[in-house]
């Protein structure tokens, strides 16, 4: 395990014990040891991920488990789903970002009862900026030199175009279209609108 896991630290800080495992038989044998009340996870890339393994462990074994899934399940589904799903649903939870990914879910087969909405911790920092909206808006506005008045159109960039191997087909992320042709739209049409001059407000566009 990668010393400087996120998640390690977090063990530790809570004085868990933390067991490391090094290989595929450490993951179906300390299951086995600990006999645990239950094995949770996340949900891995990799076809022979550790999550994975410990899943498959825990259900050799009958031990309960539950699976997290930190953001919407769509993307993971779609380019995964046939190989993840027939492990995944046998869980007998899943933690997910909100109803619409619990809704997604039960669509591809999962068993609605067992999926339950929880949030992802990692927004909360986003409720606690609420209070100051105003000045965040003046400050995001100001270092962009945008006028107050302006409506802004936010375009999130999801692939590393400096990257030339991610922008073409056979990616994993992958979506049917260019993203570097997406964006090139998205530039001219707020160029277009920023030149109507019979607009009632200013365009601006964020990438």
């Amino acid at each position: 395990a990668d010393a400087e896991a996120p998640a390690l630290q977090v063990f530790r800080a809570s004085e868990l014990e933390v067991r490391t495992a090094d290989s595929q038989v450490d993951l179906l044998t300390i299951p086995a040891k600990e006999n645990p009340d239950l094995v949770l996870v996340g949900v891995s890339v990799p076809e022979y991920g550790s999550e994975k393994w410990a899943l498959k462990a825990a259900a050799m074994l009958g031990i309960p488990t539950a699976f997290i899934v930190e953001t919407w399940p769509h993307r993971w589904l779609d380019i995964y789903g046939e190989r993840d799903i027939p492990l995944y649903s046998q869980s007998h939870l899943a933690f997910l970002w909100d109803e619409v990914s619990c809704e997604y879910m039960k669509s591809k087969g999962f068993d609605f009862t067992k999926l339950v909405a929880t949030g992802n911790p990692s927004e909360d920092g986003f409720a606690a900026l609420k209070k100051d909206r105003a000045k965040h808006r003046a400050e995001m506005r100001q270092r962009f030199g945008i006028d107050e008045d302006a409506i802004v159109i936010q375009w999130s960039v999801a692939l590393d175009l400096d990257d030339p191997e991610q922008d073409k087909p056979g990616h994993s992320e992958w979506s049917g279209f260019y993203e570097a042709e997406s964006i090139k739209e998205f530039l001219m049409a707020v160029r277009d609108a920023a030149a109507d001059t019979g607009a009632l407000h200013k365009i601006r566009g964020v990438i």
